[in-house]
């Protein structure tokens, strides 16, 4: 069998060459910006530091966000080299929060998909409500106890967040229940993450010798 004939330190490990590459991508990405008049400065630095906002601006935000990736990689990663019946609900679980995690960050259904392409934010909530049925009864079809508590406890705090967004209440404590309500369902969905994820390393053949 042909051997590199590099030395060593030479030889770059397969995470290596991920990083590289994203590397790479985020200069793409700069050059990209800064040919359209967006600063790079604006894309990497924190909005505290750049804005001026508080250090605690956004807070319950960014710990959704990172509440909410955390599922869906959870979700992804752990659905691979798996063949059960629980590896439809993390893909589907997975990418449903993946998405999730975009548009909240990027306020897609509140500015980007209504400005740019003319899609309603009832249009997108409406989609999402769909593959959150579609993944419910994949969920109920493992009849998980756990894992249906989540999914029941997910639909509720979101169902809350989201009445108070398009009902049109604003003023007093209308803002706590969408967001206090929003972060408590991303809290559900990494519960209902994490039990999935175990439950598929305790349900996974032994590894051959």
């Amino acid at each position: 069998m042909a051997t590199s004939r590099r030395p060593k330190w030479l030889r770059l490990s397969s995470i290596t060459k991920i990083c590289l590459g994203v590397f790479g991508i985020e200069f793409l990405i700069g050059g990209s910006a800064e040919l359209f008049g967006i600063p790079v400065r604006e894309l990497v630095r924190d909005p505290a530091a750049e804005y001026g906002f508080p250090v605690y601006g956004g807070a319950f935000s960014t710990i959704g966000l990172v509440i909410l990736g955390a599922a869906s990689i959870l979700l992804i990663v752990g659905s691979f080299g798996i063949s059960s019946p629980l590896k439809r609900v993390m893909q589907l679980g997975g990418v449903l929060s993946a998405c999730m995690t975009i548009d909240d960050a990027f306020m897609l259904h509140e500015q980007v998909l209504p400005g740019v392409f003319g899609i309603s934010e009832y249009a997108v909530y409406l989609m999402y409500f769909c593959g959150a049925l579609y993944l419910y009864v994949e969920t109920w079809r493992i009849a998980d106890a756990y894992l249906l508590s989540a999914a029941h406890a997910a639909a509720f705090f979101l169902c809350v967040s989201v009445t108070a967004d398009v009902s049109g209440l604003y003023g007093g404590f209308a803002f706590w229940f969408e967001d206090f309500a929003k972060l408590s369902g991303y809290v559900a969905i990494l519960a209902f993450a994490i039990h999935a994820a175990r439950r598929n390393l305790q349900t996974a053949p032994p590894a051959e010798n």
